[in-house]
């Protein structure tokens, strides 16, 4: 009897001591960032219909490829909601949006039906071009999420908008390095998302993508986390993030003003949710 308790507590233990069994992997940052010291950080409160006036636009990371832009006019920008099962992130309740981009049919970016409050929706190539949406003037910029010109993968829309003179651009999942022809179509970014756990995104690729676009904050989005589920991601700790200065936020939110952008490429590390 001793003999079978020792055997079932000890292949117990064997399960949850064993790396992918019995618990998610947590998120490892690089060394030189898990021993950095995070700058104080000002965490907004939820965002609500009145805003104090040059507060700045309200960034909440929802998970995965999904960001939530809010302007100081309470204008509501959703970007590549995941859909149901594609991640293991919970969708958030009762979610209302003014305006959705959506990069590519992909499952785990094109979850919009979700959201409330009967948003204008672009959806993947109908993004392509110059459009006006609740007074926000943005463009989509066709790409692919393979180097193959999307004969793998299909087409990838990047996004570059202008919310309370910040200029933004989110790459989607964007697979191969920017053509200068596209460069120019989107521009200068003062907030760059880059999807960075991509597997068919090389780090040289997005590396160059914040200089060629003149980028002051880059956020990294949907690399590998517990909650990342099934999709393809590498986790943050074998993504080469260069020697780009960083600031931790020990929140999933952030707010971006104008007068805070950093003078040159500066990682702004968002606590996953």
């Amino acid at each position: 009897m001793e003999r079978i308790l020792f055997s079932n507590l000890l292949g117990w233990w064997l399960v949850l001591a064993s790396p992918g069994l019995g618990q998610e992997r947590a998120v490892v940052l690089p060394e030189r960032i898990a021993q950095g010291h995070a700058e104080p950080a000002s965490v907004p409160e939820a965002a609500t219909s009145q805003r104090a006036v040059g507060s700045g636009v309200e960034c909440r990371w929802f998970g995965h490829g999904f960001i939530y832009l809010t302007s100081e006019s309470g204008v509501r920008v959703a970007l590549d909601p995941f859909d149901d099962g594609a991640v293991g992130y919970d969708f958030p309740i009762n979610l209302a949006a003014d305006v959705v981009l959506i990069s590519s049919e992909s499952a785990d970016r094109s979850g919009g039906i979700r959201l409330s409050g009967n948003p204008q929706l672009f959806r993947s190539v109908a993004g392509v071009g110059s459009h006006r949406a609740n007074g926000i003037i943005f463009r989509g910029i066709r790409t692919y999420r393979d180097g193959r010109g999307g004969r793998d993968l299909g087409s990838n829309t990047v996004y570059a908008f202008e919310l309370d003179r910040i200029r933004f651009v989110y790459l989607g999942g964007l697979g191969h390095r920017l053509t200068k022809a596209q460069v120019n179509e989107i521009g200068r970014a003062d907030v760059l998302f880059v999807s960075v756990g991509n597997p068919l995104l090389k780090s040289a690729e997005w590396h160059r993508a914040v200089e060629d676009l003149r980028a002051r904050w880059v956020v990294p989005i949907a690399y590998r986390t517990a909650k990342s589920g099934p999709v393809e991601a590498l986790p943050l700790d074998e993504i080469d993030l260069k020697d780009y200065p960083f600031r931790k936020v020990p929140s999933n939110m952030f707010t971006f003003s104008r007068d805070s952008l950093p003078d040159k490429a500066t990682l702004l590390l968002l606590e996953a949710p």
